[in-house]
């Protein structure tokens, strides 16, 4: 058995690279390689000299990503910039997407490109729509004083970026008067249709009811 060891390792370094490797059996160890062999299973002993072969260890699982020195993850982190660029939508954001929504009970006024002249005496202000020549900037003028009168007395107040139609869909209450007037202005304005004589007085009377001149 020691001749048979000696034997070995003397002849190891003259193998081939992964070349497999008989090991001195005895009879019985050979009747059994035999009947494992008959089965497929492999007995032989495979030796490899090259460190290339031999099978390396699987790296770590890579770690979820930690800011330095805190223990907050990269899902909190967008987290917190998604809510930060939502609040700042709702809240800083200007425009007739993000604006805010407007609250009753506070002081009224009426957008800046609407350029009304809020000084002006209802009875002055009537007698000056009555006398312009154009009558669709007429209706327009007198539909715009007509929703800021009725957003005082309403405490609605208007947003910055509102439209006419805007301004008349946030008053509570049934509006005949202002429909009216409103129904004139935009087919005259963006409709491109001619005011009337008569439709021009049946507006002018709605907006004596609505400024109560």
């Amino acid at each position: 058995m020691r001749a048979a060891a000696v034997l070995l390792l003397l002849t190891l370094p003259a193998l081939a690279e992964n070349a497999p490797l008989e090991v001195p059996r005895g009879p019985e160890a050979q009747a059994l390689a035999g009947q494992l062999k008959a089965r497929g299973i492999a007995t032989e002993m495979t030796y490899a000299v090259s460190a290339e072969n031999i099978a390396k260890p699987k790296p770590p699982p890579p770690q979820s990503f930690h800011l330095p020195g805190r223990g907050v993850s990269a899902w909190w982190v967008l987290g917190l910039v998604a809510l930060a660029l939502m609040l700042w939508l709702r809240f800083g954001g200007a425009g007739i997407l993000t604006r805010r929504a407007p609250q009753e009970g506070v002081t009224v006024t009426a957008p800046e490109h609407w350029q009304v002249e809020r000084d002006l005496a209802p009875q002055s202000l009537l007698a000056q729509i009555e006398a312009m020549a154009d009558r669709r900037a007429a209706l327009v003028r007198l539909l715009r004083h007509c929703l800021l009168k009725a957003a005082e007395q309403s405490r609605t107040r208007l947003a910055r970026a509102d439209t006419e139609r805007d301004a008349f869909a946030r008053l509570p209450g049934e509006k005949s008067a202002l429909r009216l007037i409103l129904q004139a202005a935009e087919l005259a304005h963006y409709g491109g249709r001619e005011v009337s004589e008569a439709g021009f007085a049946e507006a002018l009377a709605a907006g004596r009811q609505v400024l109560h001149a």
